[in-house]
């Protein structure tokens, strides 16, 4: 008797098995690469987004942190404060607050005299990280430092008679070489050599009194040096819209992640205007915007 069709039809198990595993080997082979492109995208898209948070998504986030109308309100913010005198040297956070000290420089003046410094005279405050030029004129009426007998010995130790003040020529901390520096008081050959150094990378000093910012001249010969000193001449300047990062790295008040943000954000520009459109990032501070507004170039 013949073979039914159904008998034709009929698969055994081993080939049922290969049937299903060429199926198999079929769909893996068209659903393989989908999977591939998927992931590959995910990660194209989280680099992406990673290189961003650098540049593109803090501006915007910053913006609206540091829009013009929260920086009318800040202001305000200070005309409900309650001047009073305060010393600095025993300032706490209750009169901080009152008087309208900022906390950021609050919390750094903390720190600087907890490491054992002290506060001698009110314009030591501007080189206090957090307070602006504002602040200062501000505050300056209520700062009232309590001197010990040991403070006004020091004082009279390291001031200069105004007699003998007018008959001793000021140096010029901008035009003076080395020997010039080393006869400075508290300046010896390693000090004068650092300050010129500082000069360099700066492209020159600014204010007086950024001569306390060198490494190791410590208050007590600041006090000495700035009634001893003059500066001239302009600051040589930095051009913001053609540098690349490693030259703006060389400034002293530029951080290396500052430079990579500010060549980032040029780029996205095409051009930075003025320091009104850094500030608009929210990425520098104030502080930082005074200390180097004198040395940009955006031309």
């Amino acid at each position: 008797m013949g073979r039914s069709i159904t008998d034709e039809l009929y698969l055994t198990r081993k080939e049922r098995f290969g049937i299903l595993l060429l199926f198999l080997i079929l769909s893996c082979s068209v659903l393989w690469p989908l999977a591939l492109k998927q992931s590959a995208d995910k990660l194209e898209n989280n680099i992406l987004i990673k290189e961003s948070d650098r540049s593109e998504i803090p501006i915007a986030k910053k913006n609206k942190q540091y829009s013009k109308e929260e920086r009318v309100e800040r202001q305000k913010a200070h005309l409900k404060t309650e001047p009073q005198n305060f010393d600095p040297n025993s300032l706490d956070e209750h009169t901080a607050r009152k008087v309208g000290f900022p906390m950021r420089a609050f919390n750094n003046l903390k720190k600087y005299l907890d490491k054992g410094g002290k506060i001698h005279r009110p314009e030591q405050l501007k080189n206090i990280y957090g307070i602006t030029q504002e602040d200062f004129h501000r505050l300056e009426p209520y700062i009232s430092i309590v001197r010990t007998p040991k403070d006004s010995q020091n004082v009279r130790e390291n001031s200069i008679k105004p007699d003998s003040l007018k008959m001793i020529p000021l140096t010029d901390i901008n035009t003076a070489g080395i020997e010039e520096l080393d006869k400075l008081p508290g300046i010896g050959l390693k000090l004068a050599e650092r300050i010129l150094r500082f000069r360099e990378a700066l492209g020159g000093f600014t204010r007086i009194e950024q001569i306390c910012e060198v490494y190791g001249i410590k208050d007590s010969i600041c006090t000495r040096l700035i009634p001893r000193i003059s500066l001239s001449g302009s600051p040589r300047k930095m051009k913001i819209n053609s540098m690349d990062s490693d030259e703006l790295d060389v400034h002293p008040y530029l951080s290396k992640r500052q430079s990579d943000f500010i060549v980032k954000l040029r780029r996205n520009l095409s051009r930075i205007s003025g320091l009104e459109q850094l500030m608009e990032t929210g990425y520098f501070d104030t502080v930082w915007m005074e200390k180097i507004s004198p040395y940009l170039d955006f031309d």
